[in-house]
């Protein structure tokens, strides 16, 4: 997701979004592909509040013969990062001014929305729906999914924890309900995939059945019988159940995800000044060797050290230290994570090299050179764990039928 507060101030006209939205549905229309026999159109995705292209990502692992038709997000140091890598424009219309028309042109079967997280986090105001911010979800719930005539098969969202018990989410639910789709919610985090980062974030996948299930014929609804999954869901076709949990291995040491050739670190050190006035609070110090650490947020980097990820020790590896005293802290050389470093916790492709002659339509990840450092942690502060989404993307296609 991306840091946008502009979601109430910066609003295009449509008619662009319209004119762009034919020309990538266009292109999209017709291909199908065949799945258990079943001629079935290939999935074309558009991604609602693309950020830095984390569901874009996510969407190629899971199922490589899927494409984005559209990608919508009005961040622009976002928008450059993802238009670098993936050669795709984000329309910078406003989703919560998007019309029926422009959407339904993209003939688009799969939406992904990982919209702002910023009505529900922990620290802010929590002020839900009647934030701005919410409404572009709330839009695209209210006057296109609940309205249009060819609904998407899947749908699939993103956002933190909190969300679950909002009246977003309520409405989200409901909606999808009253459109006939199955729903699933989870709340897991990348440590479950063997993945030394714990970022538990809450995950909704949803699906459009040519066979009604065993859920509808209870008319129970589905707030009255929800139930949320803390583990991740196997993607063994023999499971004897659609939520049987998938094997959590250990996690790797956080060495797999160094910069080892790391010319120089000294950049990246954590002023001694900020360590030692922050008399009494306990650093997120973790060393090579561990096997997790905390999720980055968007002031990582900056200094705003509080709460905002763990630091990485240099020095004296082999010392227990007190991570509430700061001379001893500083004598660990504390250092923040690299971009990079964070990039691959979040499972982005920043080490892949497609060779142009494998016809591979891979994408690889790298920020380009115009976008800043600060922004560079902050961007990824405010993304996702595309291995955590390929995951349930791949749990949602399988029970959608791809």
């Amino acid at each position: 997701m991306s840091d946008d507060d502009g979601h109430t101030a910066k609003k295009a006209r449509t008619t662009g979004a319209e004119a762009e939205a034919e020309a990538a549905g266009k292109a999209e229309a017709g291909r199908t592909e065949t799945t258990a026999g079943k001629a079935r159109s290939r999935i074309t995705a558009i991604e609602f509040f693309s950020g830095i292209g984390g569901l874009h990502y996510a969407l190629e692992r899971a199922l490589p013969s899927a494409a984005v038709a559209a990608a919508f997000d009005l961040n622009e140091n976002a928008n450059a990062v993802y238009r670098s890598n993936f050669g795709l424009k984000p329309i910078t219309t406003g989703v919560d001014v998007l019309q029926l028309r422009a959407i339904d042109k993209l003939a688009a079967n799969c939406w992904l929305l990982s919209p702002p997280c910023q009505p529900f986090t922990q620290g802010g105001k929590r002020l839900d729906h009647q934030d701005p911010r919410s409404r572009g979800l709330l839009h695209l719930l209210e006057n296109v999914l609940a309205v249009t005539a060819a609904p998407p098969r899947v749908v699939f969202l993103e956002n933190v924890p909190n969300f679950e018990v909002s009246e977003s989410r309520r409405r989200l639910v409901l909606a999808l309900e009253a459109r006939g789709y199955t729903i699933q919610e989870f709340l897991v985090t990348p440590l479950q995939l063997g993945i030394p980062y714990d970022r538990r974030r809450y995950y909704l996948a949803a699906w459009l059945s040519d066979e009604p299930s065993a859920a509808d014929d209870t008319k129970t609804p589905y707030l009255d019988r929800c139930q949320i999954s803390t583990t991740l869901p196997s993607l063994d076709p023999t499971a004897q159940s659609q939520l049987q949990s998938h094997t959590e291995p250990e996690p790797r040491q956080l060495s797999e995800y160094l910069e080892h050739d790391l010319q120089d670190d000294t950049p990246f050190v954590v002023a001694e000044q900020v360590l030692l006035k922050s008399a009494g609070f306990r650093f997120d110090l973790v060393k090579p060797s561990d096997r997790r650490s905390a999720c980055f947020t968007k002031a990582y980097g900056s200094h705003h050290i509080f709460a905002s990820g763990s630091f990485l020790q240099t020095a004296k590896l082999d010392d227990e230290i007190d991570v509430a005293d700061g001379p001893a802290v500083v004598l660990s050389r504390p250092r923040f994570f690299t971009p990079t470093e964070i990039a691959r916790l979040h499972g982005f492709p920043v080490d892949l090299r497609v060779d142009p002659a494998s016809g591979s339509t891979a994408h690889g990840f790298a920020f380009p050179a115009t976008t800043k450092q600060s922004q560079q942690f902050k961007l990824l502060g405010n993304s996702l764990s595309v291995d955590v989404v390929a995951h349930l993307l791949r749990f949602l296609f399988a029970k959608a039928g791809y």
